[in-house]
């Protein structure tokens, strides 16, 4: 497949109405088109969910957010900006139809367009990658979508660790620990693993609470017979650099 980015693209526009953690584990693509196109202005269009995490991102020139439905004027003008000069390459990160995402990669201005096949809504396309397929890890397929522009993105999911972490008591490595989704427990590992895991555990570690979680994260820090400090909730840039200090998060 021709690869479609070298070091005289100069625009190239990136659709992704995601999440945090959908915007995490974009970043090794997001550092690939970066590498084979080092000139080019990158800009990222992300919705407000995602907006937090795309700040962190590194390599990228310009975010545009596309907010709510009640902000019509704020989402003209963003149109506006995609269409005031057509881009080399449009890429539509969305592996599941989105009609937010679908809408600006139609209106937008891109001389390639590249996204991944969906039932519908593929003719604004010039490239389309396979189908995302239910159980193909999130990794594997965007490093399809990388090899159909002629990028080959690495495993290695980072962000730039702008905040401050706060300081850990301690010396050694560092173990930070999260007990997962309050709000779905069925997805949760149950409290007793945690317990059994870090019972025998001699380093240093500390547990992390998000938002509204601080009572949740301690209770089951309690159930373990070693006590750890439970941190948090911190912000985004805060929480990025603390997972740069860390050895393992578990």
């Amino acid at each position: 497949m021709e690869a479609l980015l070298s070091p005289h693209t100069k625009r190239i526009v990136i659709i992704w109405i995601g999440r945090l953690g959908d915007m995490i584990i974009t970043t090794p693509l997001i550092t690939a088109i970066r590498g084979s196109a080092p000139n080019a202005h990158i800009t990222l269009v992300t919705g407000g969910a995602g907006a937090g995490g795309a700040a962190l991102i590194e390599g990228i020139d310009e975010l545009l957010i596309l907010k709510r439905a009640s902000s019509p004027l704020h989402n003209l003008q963003l149109v506006r900006a995609l269409r005031r000069e057509p881009a080399d390459i449009l890429i539509d990160f969305n592996s599941a139809f989105s009609r937010a995402a679908g809408i600006l990669c139609r209106l937008a201005r891109a001389k390639v367009k590249v996204a991944f096949e969906r039932p519908h809504g593929n003719g604004a396309f010039d490239r389309l990658a396979g189908p995302a397929g239910i159980e193909e890890h999130m990794l594997d397929r965007y490093g399809r979508l990388g090899n159909l522009i002629g990028v080959n993105p690495n495993e290695t999911p980072h962000l730039k660790p702008s905040g401050k972490a706060p300081p850990i008591a301690g010396t050694g490595p560092l173990v930070v620990i999260h007990p997962g989704n309050f709000k779905k427990f069925d997805n949760r590992w149950p409290e007793e693993n945690f317990a059994e895991l870090f019972d025998g555990f001699q380093g240093r570690a500390v547990w992390l609470a998000g938002p509204g979680e601080r009572d949740a994260v301690e209770a089951t820090a309690s159930g373990c017979d070693r006590s750890y400090p439970v941190i948090g909730p911190l912000s985004l840039e805060d929480t990025a650099a603390l997972f740069s200090e860390a050895q393992l998060f578990v």
